[in-house]
């Protein structure tokens, strides 16, 4: 047997790209919080559901072309 299965243990290196996928993930969730916070504010009366709801349809809704740029600052459409 190996000294690493004997117990002594490594610990875990992510690697760039592993981090950056990680990033963009916790990235999503957070934007995802605050479009929920966002419609809270805006929608006190809505339950849960329908604050579900109004995530889930933003989530799914396609980009709007105003809204989208290039890494360069220019209009991608």
């Amino acid at each position: 047997m190996s000294a690493t299965a004997e117990g002594s243990e490594s610990e875990f290196v992510p690697t760039p790209e592993g981090q950056r996928v990680r990033d963009v993930f916790d990235l999503h969730e957070f934007g995802v919080a605050l479009y929920r916070q966002r419609m809270r504010r805006e929608n006190p009366d809505a339950d849960d559901v329908e604050i579900d709801a109004l995530t889930r349809a933003w989530l799914i809704a396609p980009p709007q072309p105003d809204r989208l740029r290039n890494a360069l600052g220019d209009r991608a459409w």
